[in-house]
C-alpha cells in the first residue's frame, strides 16, 4: 500500500488566489505559510499572539494538517507589521489589501507537489503511464470528496442532524469529538433533554460542517453507483450530479441519474426536504451541483527513485494543478488504485 504524507514535507500545496488586491482596503492579506497544523489551528495562534479576536480572519479554504501549505488569508484592519509575528512552523508574508474579506471558496484552486512513499514497480509503471496518457489526452478522474471530508464520522452525525434525530447527533459528537464535547457534554449533564442547546455549544460552522459532510456522503455514493452501471456515457452525458439538499430537484435530473438518486434517497431514508431544518435553521442547507470528473491536464513526474523510509520500495514526486474543491488523494488513490469496489470503500 502507497504511503502519503509519511513526512510533513511530503505533501506540499500552494493556493492559487483570485488576486483583486490594492494598495488600500479594510482587510490586509498575508500569505500564511504553516507546517503540521490545521487551517484552523495556525488561525488561532496568530490571533492569540496578534489579540485579535478570531471571526477577524478569513480564508479560502481547509487545507490539510499533516502538511507544508500556503494559502491567503485576510485580517480585518490588520497591520502590515503581523508579518514580524514570530512562530513556530507559521509564517505571513504581506500581499495586500482589500475592500472584502476572504471567504469561503475566494480561491482559483491549488497547486500540489506530493511524494508518494513504499511504492512497488508495478506501481511506477502506473504513475509512468498515467503521465503519459495524460499528456495525450487529460484523464477523466472520479471527483469524489476525499476521505478528509469526513473525519472517523463527521457524515453519520451530519446525517443524525438533517434527520432532526439530535439525540444521535450530540452522542456522536460526545464519542468522536474531542474538540468540542466538553462543553457539549457538560450541558447535556445539567439539562439531558435539552440535546439542541447542547448542540449550539458548537461552532455553527462545525454543526455545518457535518451536514456537509453528509451531503458528501451522498455524493460519492450516487457517483460510484452509476460508475458501476456504466462508466462509459458517463463523461459526455452528466457533467454535473447534485449535491442533494432542499433545493434539488429530483424531477429535473436526467433519468438514469434520477433513477440512482431516488434509490439512494429511499436506501438512506430521506427526503431533499429534510435539509430544510426548522429547529435549527441555521443548518439547512440547499445542495447545488458539482463536477463529476475532474482534469489534471499539468500531472508530471518530476523524480523517481529508491525510497529511503521503506526496504526495497521506491518513491516518486509528482506535480498538478487542481481546481478547487478537487482533492490530491482522490487522484493519487485513482491513479494507484483505480476505482473503488464498493461505497465503503470510498475514498
Amino acid at each position: 500500500m502507497h504511503a502519503l504524507k509519511h513526512f510533513p514535507e511530503d505533501f506540499a500545496v500552494r493556493e492559487i488566489p483570485l488576486g483583486g488586491l490594492s494598495d488600500t482596503g479594510e482587510y490586509a492579506v498575508f500569505e500564511m505559510r504553516k507546517r503540521n497544523y490545521t487551517t484552523q489551528d495556525a488561525l488561532k495562534r496568530i490571533a492569540e499572539e496578534a489579540r485579535k479576536p478570531l471571526k477577524d480572519f478569513g480564508f479560502a479554504g481547509n487545507k490539510d494538517r499533516k502538511a507544508v501549505t500556503a494559502q491567503y488569508i485576510s485580517v480585518f484592519r490588520g497591520s502590515p507589521s503581523l508579518q514580524d509575528l514570530s512562530l513556530a512552523d507559521i509564517s505571513l508574508t504581506f500581499k495586500g489589501f482589500s475592500p472584502r474579506k476572504i471567504a469561503l471558496g475566494d480561491l482559483e484552486g491549488n497547486s500540489f507537489t506530493i511524494t508518494i512513499r513504499n511504492i512497488d514497480g508495478a506501481g511506477i509503471e502506473r504513475i509512468k503511464k498515467f503521465e503519459k496518457e495524460n499528456k495525450k489526452t487529460p484523464s477523466h478522474i472520479p471527483n469524489y470528496f476525499g476521505p478528509q471530508r469526513f473525519s472517523s464520522a463527521n457524515h453519520l452525525i451530519g446525517k443524525a442532524l438533517v434527520t432532526k434525530d439530535f439525540r444521535n447527533a450530540i452522542g456522536l459528537v460526545l464519542q468522536h469529538d474531542n474538540e468540542h464535547s466538553s462543553r457539549a457534554g457538560m450541558s447535556l449533564k445539567e439539562n439531558p433533554n435539552n440535546t439542541i442547546s447542547a448542540l449550539r455549544l458548537l461552532p455553527a460552522s462545525t454543526l455545518r460542517m457535518y451536514v456537509h459532510a453528509y451531503q458528501s456522503s451522498l455524493f460519492n455514493t450516487l457517483l460510484h453507483h452509476l460508475l458501476a452501471q456504466n462508466p462509459a456515457p458517463l463523461l459526455p452525458t452528466i457533467p454535473l450530479l447534485p449535491i442533494i439538499g432542499f433545493g434539488t430537484e429530483i424531477g429535473e435530473l436526467e433519468s438514469h441519474t434520477q433513477e440512482a438518486a431516488n434509490e439512494l434517497l429511499q436506501q438512506e431514508g430521506v427526503s431533499p426536504r429534510d435539509f430544510i431544518n426548522r429547529q435549527m435553521p441555521e443548518l439547512s442547507s440547499e445542495g447545488g451541483m458539482r463536477a463529476a470528473f475532474f482534469t489534471a491536464p499539468d500531472f508530471r513526474i518530476t523524480g523517481i527513485g529508491e525510497d529511503e523510509c521503506f526496504a526495497g520500495r521506491e518513491k516518486a514526486t509528482v506535480e498538478f494543478t487542481l481546481k478547487k474543491s478537487c482533492y490530491a488523494t482522490v487522484l493519487l488513490s485513482y491513479l494507484l488504485e483505480g476505482f473503488p469496489d464498493a461505497p465503503d470503500d470510498l475514498p
